[in-house]
């Protein structure tokens, strides 16, 4: 189970099932309306069932669990004040994911990468800054703390730079800390 900011309970199956219950709905509406062009809503919740069944049997359901909670966190998050910022994300892996933007990104960003390498999150930082110049530098400098260089690195899963590298550049004249514009 998780709780938004607001103390609000969130789980991931209640908008999928919201879905389902509509278009049941719609079905048996249809359905009595004219039975021989509608299909029969007892196919259609076999087919949902079959459907269900598939997706189970491709991702197992703590992930989806984890992956469908950290959406609606997002959701959540794109409802209240987005501040830009810098974020680090770390996976049960042992690597991270460095981003900028807002929370809700941060999130989606985890889901992203959770589901590209078959890890979970395990851990969040988020830095706010006032101006998306600042943030892109603030994620820019995190790359270059966690051993960023060109072409990646083995303990990040982020693959180019940070646009905040050259406008880092462009500030100070220089690159930041052990960075040597390589």
């Amino acid at each position: 189970m998780y709780t938004d900011s607001d103390g609000m309970l969130a789980l991931p199956f209640i908008p999928a099932a919201i879905i389902g219950v509509a278009v049941l709905l719609v079905a048996y509406v249809l359905y009595s309306i004219d039975p021989t062009v509608f299909p029969s809503p007892d196919n259609i919740i076999n087919d949902l069932r079959d459907a269900y069944n598939s997706i189970q049997s491709t991702i197992s359901s703590l992930k989806k669990e984890i992956i469908g909670g950290l959406i609606i966190v997002a959701v959540s998050a794109f409802s209240k004040k987005n501040t830009t910022g810098a974020y680090v994300i770390s996976f049960e892996s042992g690597k991270m994911y460095v981003g900028k933007g807002g929370m809700a990104r941060m999130f989606i960003s985890a889901a992203a990468q959770s589901f590209a390498h078959g890890t979970l999150p395990n851990g969040f930082m988020f830095i706010p800054k006032q101006t998306n110049d600042e943030a892109f530098m603030q994620e820019y400098m995190l790359m270059v703390d966690f051993g960023y260089k060109t072409g990646g690195c083995d303990e990040l899963y982020n693959l180019i730079w940070s646009p905040g590298r050259s406008i880092y550049f462009a500030k100070y004249g220089h690159y930041y800390s052990t960075d040597t514009g390589a």
